[in-house]
C-alpha cells in the first residue's frame, strides 16, 4: 500500500485542484472564461443570458429590491424584543416573554446565558474587515487574482496531545480556518498559521524578567512540513531548515513497516493547484520538531464576484476559535504572563503569574531575585493573533 493512500470515512475521493478548474464548463459562471482577466459587470451578463437591454435590467432590480416589502411603519428600537405587549397571544412570544422574566430573577443564569450567546469565532463577515483598504473601482495592478481560479477552504486543529493512559476521545474544533487561493503556495498559508509554541522563549528568565531581546521559537527552530498524500513539503527558505520529511522516510523504509512510498517537496515551490487531495482527509502539518497539527481541506469552488480579488487579501482567515485567557493564579485577574517553577508563594507547581504579582512575590524592592525560582514566559492561545 502506497502512503497516503488510506483514508477515512466520508472523506472524498482524490482530487487534483488543477483539474478541478478544467473539468468547469465557462458556462457555469456567466462572465467567465479561460481568457477573462475579471468578471463581466452582473447586469451585463444577465442582459446577455436574457437577451434583454441593460436598462430592463435596471428596472427589474428596482422592482423585485427586499426593500419594496416594507411599509414604512416598522420598529427599528431593539427595545421591542424585551417589552412585550400583553395582548400578543403567540406561543413564541410567550415563551420569550418567560425567557426573559427568568433571566430577570436569576442573574446567574443570565450570565451564564450570555456568556455562551456570544460569537465563538472570528466570522467570515467580521473578518472582512480585514482587507486592504481600496477605493471602489481601484485598479490592483499586479495585485488583481487572475482568472479563472479556486477558493480553498482549510481548516487547522490545535497542536495533537496523546496521553498513553487516556482512553477518552474528546471532540477536537477547528482553531482556524482559512480560505487559500489555488494559485499561492503552501508557504503562503503557513506563515498564515499561529500557533503559541512559536511564540515560546525557551530560557529561564528568573535573573533578568525585563530582558526583551530573547528570540522567540519561530525565530530559532524554522523547520517545518506540510504532509499530503505522501509528500512531504518541508519549508527550505532558510539556510537552517532541515529536511524533516527525509528523517521519516529513512524511518519508514526500515524493513518490516510496510508503510509504502513517499516524497519531498519544497513548500515555498509547490502551488496548491498541483496538489492532490481528498475533501474531510486529515492531513499534518509540523513544525517546533513535534508540534503537530491536522489540517482538513474541507471545500474548494470557483472564485465568484462575490469574493475579493485581491492577492493581497489571502490567505484570509475565516474563522477564529473563541479561547479562554490563561488567568493568574495568584490576583485571578489579569491574564497569564509567567509560568514560574519552584515557588515558595505559589499553591501549585508549576504556576502561572501575570506580570505585577510576579514580580511582586518574587523580587525585592531592588529587583533581586528571592528563592530559587526557574521562570518562562508564558503565551496562551488568546495570545496568537492572525492578521
Amino acid at each position: 500500500m502506497e502512503a497516503g493512500q488510506g483514508h477515512i470515512r466520508g472523506a472524498t475521493e482524490l482530487i487534483n485542484i488543477r483539474e478541478f478548474i478544467q473539468k468547469w464548463d465557462k458556462t457555469v459562471i456567466p462572465g467567465m472564461s479561460e481568457t477573462d482577466k475579471k468578471y463581466t459587470p452582473m447586469r451585463d451578463v444577465l442582459a446577455q443570458e436574457l437577451e434583454v437591454e441593460r436598462q430592463t435590467i435596471a428596472e427589474l432590480e428596482g422592482v423585485c429590491n427586499a426593500n419594496n416589502l416594507l411599509c414604512g411603519e416598522e420598529k427599528t428600537d431593539i427595545s421591542m424584543l424585551s417589552c412585550i405587549p400583553d395582548s400578543v397571544d403567540l406561543v413564541s412570544v410567550r415563551m420569550q416573554k418567560r425567557e426573559l422574566e427568568r433571566r430577570e430573577a436569576d442573574k446567574i443564569y443570565k450570565s451564564t446565558v450570555l456568556r455562551r450567546l456570544k460569537y465563538s469565532s472570528l466570522d467570515e463577515k467580521n473578518s472582512s474587515a480585514l482587507f486592504h483598504d481600496r477605493k471602489p473601482g481601484e485598479d490592483l495592478g499586479e495585485y488583481e487574482i487572475n482568472l479563472p481560479n479556486v477558493i480553498i477552504n482549510i481548516r487547522v486543529y490545535p497542536p495533537f496531545k496523546y496521553l498513553k493512559l487516556q482512553h477518552v476521545h474528546n471532540k477536537i474544533m477547528p482553531d482556524l480556518n482559512f480560505n487559500v487561493l489555488g494559485t499561492q503556495k503552501l508557504s503562503d498559508l503557513r506563515d498564515k498559521i499561529s500557533c503559541v509554541n512559536d511564540l515560546a522563549i525557551a530560557h529561564d528568565l528568573s535573573d533578568n524578567p525585563d530582558n526583551e531581546l530573547m528570540p522567540y521559537a519561530k525565530d530559532l527552530y524554522k523547520s517545518g512540513f506540510f504532509y499530503i498524500e505522501g509528500v512531504f513539503y518541508n519549508d527550505m527558505r532558510y539556510p537552517e531548515c532541515q529536511d524533516y520529511g527525509s528523517t521519516i522516510m529513512q524511518w519508514a523504509s526500515q524493513p518490516g513497516r510496510q508503510i509504502g512510498e513517499m516524497r519531498t517537496e519544497k513548500m515555498e515551490e509547490a502551488l496548491f493547484l498541483n496538489l492532490n487531495v481528498r475533501l474531510g482527509q486529515p492531513y499534518c502539518y509540523l513544525h517546533q520538531g513535534d508540534c503537530e497539527h491536522l489540517i482538513i481541506f474541507s471545500d474548494i469552488r470557483l472564485l465568484n464576484p462575490d469574493d475579493s480579488v485581491d492577492i493581497r487579501d489571502y490567505p484570509r482567515l475565516m474563522k477564529k476559535k473563541r479561547v479562554t485567557r490563561t488567568l493568574c493564579r495568584a490576583c485571578m485577574m489579569h491574564s497569564a504572563r509567567w509560568i514560574v517553577y519552584n515557588s515558595e508563594h505559589a499553591p501549585e507547581n508549576p504556576c502561572f503569574f501575570c506580570d505585577q504579582c510576579f514580580k511582586s512575590f518574587h523580587y525585592d524592592e531592588h529587583g533581586k531575585k528571592i528563592g530559587n525560582i526557574k521562570a518562562y514566559k508564558y503565551f496562551d492561545q488568546s495570545a496568537a493573533i492572525n492578521l
